[in-house]
């Protein structure tokens, strides 16, 4: 009897042992496999490429979509074409917001994507926040024939970014034989920043780190050609390499000369030197900076303005019937399985409350 109770005993303090050493294997069994809270929180995350013209309005939708949805929206800024490249060359984006619907459209007939989906069309404006130059603006009707007035006129590269190819469209047409196909390009000082508002690159209610952290508005070459270094942005789909040579790109400088009184008669033989960024928001930088005495530029970077900085300029409409309509659409990567939190996203882009939202920063309905 006392060998049994003695064997009890034993069997006890290994049963108590055995416990002992369980219950952190059954704790780490069930972290295993429930997940760690870090897994779950990524994924929650959308890795969204857009538009520097969806800069300013990016904050309000990816606040809105996060609390309808819990999914963080990762955003990297840069021009169309840029993104466009990046793309193309495999870069880590769930869902590419172009502002135009030609990139979209060729990665989808490329089968790297889904079908395009547009899902707002955006406006141009001429605006300046030079007083001198405010007055000639309110003055004209349309605001448009103060331009041969201008020193400098800022405007996004058309080849890569859609609201610089609408400013050189809308040029072009309102003053033929003035401003030709060969636009006289001259790039921006390299300190100019990107507006007083928002200097970033990034946009993140999660985290997010851009496709290139070097430079979020370059594409990613392929090779060490001479050819690709010194063009990094492919040229717009259904153009051939060719077409980046279409406007000159003349040294930097930096122009920063008050508005010089002009008559009628010179007005009509001159034009303002062109001042070109790589994007909208770069653009609008130039604005702000008063490196340029107007510019072309988004309407949404203008609406983000006035709401932080007041009423400190002036702004204009240009024609829509200048230049071709700019269509914003969006497409899902990869083409064969977009993720769910992708799908998500599009369909609530065309939801009554993305498009309010929209609206408000100056878009219109595709």
């Amino acid at each position: 009897m006392q060998q049994r109770a003695t064997h009890r005993q034993k069997n006890t303090r290994y049963s108590s042992k055995l416990k002992t050493w369980l219950m952190p294997l059954a704790v780490v069994l069930t972290l295993v496999a429930c997940g760690s809270p870090e897994k779950s929180e990524d994924k929650a995350k959308l890795s969204v490429g857009a538009a520097t013209s969806l800069k300013p309005v990016m904050v309000e939708l990816a606040a809105d979509f996060k609390n309808q949805s819990g999914i963080n929206l990762s955003t990297s800024f840069a021009s169309s074409g840029a993104l466009f490249a990046q793309v193309s060359l495999s870069a880590p984006f769930e869902v590419f917001l172009s502002a135009d619907s030609a990139r979209p459209e060729a990665l989808f007939k490329a089968g790297l994507s889904t079908e395009p989906v547009n899902y707002a069309r955006g406006k141009l404006l001429l605006a300046s926040t030079k007083a001198p130059v405010c007055e000639l603006l309110t003055a004209a009707k349309p605001a448009l024939s103060t331009i041969p007035s201008l020193n400098t006129l800022a405007m996004a590269n058309p080849v890569v970014a859609p609201y610089g190819l609408a400013a050189k469209e809308a040029l072009i047409t309102a003053f033929p034989g003035r401003f030709d196909g060969r636009l006289a390009l001259v790039q921006p000082p390299k300190d100019v920043p990107i507006s007083s508002f928002d200097a970033a690159d990034q946009l993140s209610v999660g985290s997010a780190k851009p496709a290139n952290p070097t430079q979020s508005d370059a594409a990613l070459p392929t090779s060490n050609t001479q050819a690709e270094l010194n063009n990094p942005d492919l040229p717009p789909p259904g153009q051939s390499e060719k077409a980046a040579e279409t406007d000159e790109i003349i040294e930097p400088t930096n122009s920063t000369a008050d508005l010089a009184p002009v008559s009628q008669s010179s007005a009509e033989q001159t034009q303002p030197t062109l001042l070109t960024a790589q994007n909208a928001a770069q653009t609008f930088g130039l604005i702000v900076s008063k490196n340029a005495d107007a510019g072309l530029i988004a309407s949404s970077d203008w609406t983000l303005y006035t709401q932080t900085e007041g009423s400190d300029g002036c702004a204009f409409e240009v024609d829509p019937n200048l230049y071709t309509p700019i269509n914003h659409a969006l497409t899902l990567i990869p083409a064969s399985q977009p993720s769910a939190a992708a799908k998500q996203f599009s369909a609530y882009l065309n939801s009554d409350r993305a498009q309010a939202i929209l609206r408000r920063y100056g878009f219109s309905s595709p």
